[in-house]
């Protein structure tokens, strides 16, 4: 037994709130449940926020020593009606930066906005060569460009990457800044970028028809897509075009163009770029690398910035042919540098342990399929099991089963090599605008190719490692946040209605469904499954009925109606559409809700 006696420290250091003018102080309603009453505020900077804009506030006084909560208004979100506000609401909520200090603008104001010709010096002149650009539509932070020659016995791949390192010093204000944010936060239709955007969209961004500095990886294959040469220096380069997914794919797959000997050679160059991306992509499976192609959710905004459609975004051969150069290019640069005694932060991912397949493993039982094992070669077993699977549903439901008994991959000085992509050395070096161990790497790298002295000791490099892995969780917490946040809005307006999905979770307290229609979950709470008692099996995964026997498991088709969406819980809450029309069990929080028999 035990009580508590003090606070020592809150671990949350912020809270978003609606701002409130009152008689004796000014105080915010919080928009986060956890916080049940209002907190007193002041505001000391210049333009006081007006009564129901969203602030974000910090903590100070007695909230630190466990007295009384109260705080200072640091940030004006604004209207909550805006979206936006919205998304600004979630990045305060996992700490995320959102707005630069005007000292670092003026820092990146201060940054010149074209290449010099004393800055060409010593550096490789690549700006003939048909380098381009391949990304999404709404991309602005262009990082990596590349080129593809076909050679005699294979190819011959050029990765070049934004040289951010020639502009971001170790130690100046624009790198300390980079270093506590650790990563660039996207949302839909917002994003919070590491850099300011007088670098990270302007000098640093590799746009077409102007010169930039990069990092270039030359890596040469043979026509196995084994690696047999690589080599990296500075370089200059001109883009030749920026190109999206859509319109190389859509390229790809027009076969008119095979009869034209009129193509640029920026455009000639893609059907070899697939080709080599292909070979590499068969390489790394047949070493045991996972190819897990679970579908990402792409939320549609309109121009207000609602959600007007959800969809599993499309994974075209273009997506995989960028993907697969950079994979090569961040094996080639930590293989280089750890040949060079060089400590860097690996990109790591440690392997899995039996225990932790024990979810996936109850799927695979009640589903007659062979259970994984670790008597033989797990790589092979998981692969195996990823290529037998024909529904699409099935196969996104084991995949994000399989995902989940993964450890998390990170950063760290100590190399234990990439489990999902059996490499026994990687590190990120492709996204230096957008990730801040990427920078970190190019400054190795320079450092390496030009013999200076040592940028980084063991010890700064260990910070820059759980600096980065820290930042990055947050990140993607917080992109999630918006997701949920975004997927209640959508289906805020189609409660009532009924919609066929597949039960993707069992819990004690319920089942999460996915939707067929929309990439978007819910739960059916225990409660909500009135027509018989049910216990949760552990071993197998799934609640079973006691009076008539009903069973409820992972995969089951099944149909739903909208009950009722909570946008602040983030929670989106359905009921069979069995039981649709019955009498319901009033709502209950989610958290320790029980169901008396």
């Amino acid at each position: 037994d035990g009580k508590v006696t003090g606070i020592v420290e809150r671990s949350r250091k912020m809270v978003v709130g609606s701002y409130q003018q009152g008689r004796d102080h000014d105080f915010i309603l919080p928009i986060d449940a956890s916080f049940s009453r209002p907190i007193p505020v002041y505001y000391s900077g210049g333009i006081r926020p007006e009564a129901g804009e969203w602030v974000a506030v910090k903590f100070s006084g007695g909230a630190e020593n466990g007295g009384a909560l109260r705080g200072e208004v640091v940030d004006i979100l604004g209207d909550p009606s805006d979206p936006k506000v919205e998304m600004m609401a979630a990045a305060c909520r996992f700490s995320i930066p959102i707005h630069f200090p005007p000292e670092i603008l003026a820092a990146a104001e201060a940054v010149p906005d074209r290449v010099s010709t004393e800055e060409l010096e010593q550096r490789a002149d690549l700006r003939a060569a048909p380098f381009i650009t391949i990304d999404g539509e709404d991309a602005r932070d262009f990082d990596d460009a590349v080129h593809v020659r076909r050679k005699e016995g294979g190819f011959r791949l050029y990765v070049a990457i934004a040289d951010v390192s020639h502009y971001v010093p170790p130690g100046s204000l624009i790198d300390s800044e980079a270093f506590r944010r650790g990563t660039s936060v996207y949302f839909p239709g917002y994003c919070i970028p590491m850099l300011p955007e007088q670098l990270s969209n302007e000098i640093c961004s590799l746009r077409p028809d102007v010169d930039r500095l990069v990092l270039v990886a030359e890596m040469v294959f043979d026509v196995s897509g084994h690696r047999t040469a690589s080599k990296f220096y500075p370089a200059v380069i001109n883009s030749q075009a920026r190109m999206t997914y859509n319109s190389v794919q859509g390229y790809l797959d027009d076969e008119a163009h095979n009869d034209d000997d009129d193509v640029p050679d920026h455009l000639a160059q893609l059907p070899v770029m697939s080709e080599l991306a292909q070979i590499l992509e068969m390489r790394r499976h047949e070493r045991g690398s996972l190819e897990l192609d679970i579908p990402e959710p792409e939320v549609m905004l309109d121009r207000q910035g609602q959600p007007e459609a959800i969809r599993f975004a499309r994974r075209l051969q273009s997506h995989r042919l960028i993907e697969e150069f950079m994979l090569a290019s961040n094996e080639a640069v930590a293989t280089f540098l750890d040949g060079q005694k060089q400590a860097l932060p690996f990109r790591i991912h440690e392997p899995p342990d039996q225990d932790d397949f024990s979810a996936l493993n109850a799927y695979l039982k009640t589903h007659a399929r062979h259970l994984l094992t670790f008597d033989h070669d797990l790589h092979s077993e998981l692969q195996k099991l990823v290529a037998a699977l024909e529904d699409p549903t099935e196969k996104r439901i084991v995949s994000r089963l399989l995902l989940q008994s993964m450890k998390q991959a990170r950063y760290s000085i100590e190399n234990v090599g990439h489990y999902g992509l059996a490499a026994d050395k990687y590190c990120h070096f492709t996204s230096p605008i957008r990730r801040y161990p990427d920078l970190a790497v190019h400054r190795l790298l320079k450092q390496n190719l030009a013999r200076q002295e040592q940028v980084y000791d063991k010890e700064a490099l260990a910070s820059i490692a759980v600096q980065s892995s820290t930042r990055e969780r947050l990140a993607v917490d917080a992109e999630r946040d918006v997701q949920a946040m975004l997927s209640c809005r959508f289906m805020e307006g189609r409660v009532g209605l009924e919609f066929p999905g597949a039960i993707s979770s069992v819990q004690k307290f319920g089942l999460f469904v996915e939707l067929d229609e929309f990439p978007v979950e819910g739960l059916v709470h225990i409660a909500r499954l009135e027509e018989d008692y049910y216990h949760f099996d552990a071993e197998t995964n799934r609640l079973i009925g006691e009076r008539i026997g009903q069973i409820f498991s992972v995969g089951m088709p099944v149909k739903i109606s909208v009950e009722s969406v909570n946008i602040a819980r983030r929670e989106i809450d359905f009921t069979l559409a069995s039981t649709a029309g019955k009498k319901k069990f009033p709502a209950v929080p989610r958290k320790g809700r029980r169901r008396r028999r």
